[in-house]
């Protein structure tokens, strides 16, 4: 009888505790529900919240783009049209033409927009990047641009396709491509691979081949933190010599004159050859910039158009004036 009431105490506890446990187990699953509720409830609302952040930011710079474009439009588009027929026809470079160059010049988006706004604001022959362009068309006026403006508008170049006239892809191809980066690699044995100088070959090998845009070189020299290469006085002397020869022979009225030219720039540069001492990374950059150089000495040896030989002149003139911009 003991036995039987122990039995029936403990099976009462037992079935005491039953209603408890499972009072715990549903108070359990009612938090573990509000949980899973709770972190969805955080999860979609993040991506919501992500998805109008991702629109905002998209609106926001669609409407700088639209105001960059109309500060193009109001104020560049007057010199630089790219509606244009010919090159003929116009009294500026094309705005591709000058993001062209300011990117090869300046890589990162930092300093073209930097150097591009300090332009627009104060434009002096002193800070021109593109010098033949001054030659041919002089200084742009200045437009009395805030530098507020000028920043978006350096910032739209960056970040967008401008318009591009219809024959400019081939003028650039007559001027800077084609057979131009052909004639590449067809040095004549004379040192630096491109035909200069009796034997001094500085350990250069053959001329590099392909290319064509005329002033690649500025990418592959491009400024680390803005410090410049070292050079050595004696290279800045044939430079100096070379600026010299192209302002004695400026007048250019026949392809006798251009070639002319052409053969007192390779003494000049056979010299530079000879004379050279450089070594290292900085006499690498020197031999990019001068094989740059070399490559336009070529094709104005090889031009049949006046026109056109006074334009590569041009450009020989302009990367002559860029020396300093990458060495010191």
């Amino acid at each position: 009888m003991k036995e039987n009431q122990n039995h029936s105490v403990v099976g009462c506890k037992e079935r005491e505790n039953i209603p408890f446990y499972y009072t715990q187990k549903e108070t359990m699953n009612t938090n573990f529900k509000a949980l899973i509720i709770g972190l969805l409830v955080l999860v979609f609302g993040a991506c919501t919240d992500t998805a109008i952040s991702q629109e905002n930011q998209t609106t926001a710079s669609n409407e700088v783009a639209s105001e960059g474009l109309t500060l193009v439009k109001n104020n560049c588009y007057a010199c630089h049209n790219p509606n244009t027929k010919s090159h003929d026809d116009i009294i500026a470079p094309p705005l591709i033409a000058v993001k062209k160059r300011y990117s090869m010049a300046y890589p990162s988006q930092e300093e073209f927009e930097r150097e591009m706004a300090n332009w627009i604001v104060n434009p002096t022959k002193d800070m021109a990047l593109m010098r033949g362009a001054v030659d041919n068309f002089k200084v742009m006026p200045n437009m009395s641009i805030s530098k507020e403006d000028a920043k978006k508008i350096a910032h739209y170049i960056f970040n967008n396709d401008v318009e591009t006239p219809a024959w400019f892809a081939e003028h650039e191809r007559e001027e800077h491509g084609g057979d131009a980066g052909q004639r590449r690699g067809k040095g004549k044995g004379q040192g630096m691979g491109k035909g200069m100088g009796k034997g001094h070959g500085h350990g250069h090998g053959q001329a590099e081949q392909g290319g064509g845009r005329a002033n690649a070189w500025m990418s592959e020299i491009a400024l680390v933190d803005g410090k410049k290469w070292e050079s050595d006085d004696i290279t800045m002397k044939h430079i100096e010599n070379l600026k010299q020869i192209i302002v004695d022979n400026k007048v250019l009225d026949d392809d006798v004159a251009l070639k002319n030219l052409a053969e007192k720039m390779t003494s000049e540069l056979s010299v530079l050859f000879n004379d050279c001492t450089m070594e290292g990374p900085d006499h690498n950059a020197l031999h990019k910039y001068l094989v740059s150089l070399i490559d336009k000495k070529d094709m104005l040896s090889e031009v049949d158009n006046l026109k056109m030989g006074r334009r590569i002149v041009a450009r020989i003139q302009e990367q002559l004036n860029d020396y300093e911009r990458f060495f010191q």
